[in-house]
This record gives structure tokens, sequence and C-alpha cells, in this order.
């Protein structure tokens, strides 16, 4: 079901997509990072390879063996107590080491839960931009 690489038309298109990637080394980085959503994510490598890139993303899937898989791969996962909304939607966390020459380290972000439920209300109780 998912690629085992980044997907061919996200690399050829990612800076029409998102706009240049961000750089590490500018005077105010949270600036030039664009915020990237992912439904019904699973576990594919393109959340990573984004969020790898300095990207602020969140993925939002409603198989909790998916969002293992997708966290697990990525990096390590922060334990928390996990916000979340109604019960339905649950907010989990995984850290990597960022690029090269940057100390800030990457951060993945995933909802598990259903898609639907996800309203602007529901993103802001769990912090998401």
């Amino acid at each position: 079901w998912h690629l085992q690489q980044e997907h061919p038309l996200l690399v050829r298109y990612r800076a029409d997509l998102f706009g240049p990637q961000p750089r590490h080394d500018s005077p105010s980085p949270k600036a030039t990072r664009s915020n990237v959503l992912f439904p019904l994510c699973g576990a594919s490598v393109d959340l990573a390879a984004l969020a790898l890139r300095g990207y602020r993303v969140v993925g939002v899937e409603g198989v909790e063996a998916a969002v293992d898989a997708l966290l697990e791969t990525f990096g390590d996962e922060v334990e928390q107590a996990p916000p979340s909304v109604s019960g339905s939607l649950r907010l989990r966390t995984a850290v990597a080491p960022g690029e090269a020459g940057s100390d800030a380290p990457a951060v993945l972000r995933a909802v598990e839960g259903d898609f639907l439920h996800l309203s602007p209300s529901a993103a802001d109780a769990l912090g998401l931009p």
C-alpha cells in the first residue's frame, strides 16, 4: 500500500507545494516553515521525509497500529499525558535528530482518530496549528 521511498510527485513538486525548504540557520526559522496535514496518513514515509527537512507535519490516522508504525520508524515517541478531544482523538509525538547542522530535533505528530472529527476547535484543543 505504501511506497518504500518518498512519492516521486512529492519530490518533484515539494517546493511548489510547501515553499522553499526551511533553513535552520535563518534568523527566524519558524517563519519559513510550512504546516503540512496528511489525512489518512497510515505509515507513509512522506511524513517523515518532510518532518526531517524542517516542515511541521501532522498526520491523522484512525488505525492505532498504523500510527504505532509511523512513529516507531521515525524516532522516539515522547511519552506524555496525551491530550484528547472527547476521547475520540489523541495526539502522539515522536522526535528524531534533525538535519545535519541543526541542533533542533525533527518532530512528527500524529492524531490518532477519525479525521472527520478533526474540526478546527478539536485541532485547537490538541494544540495544532
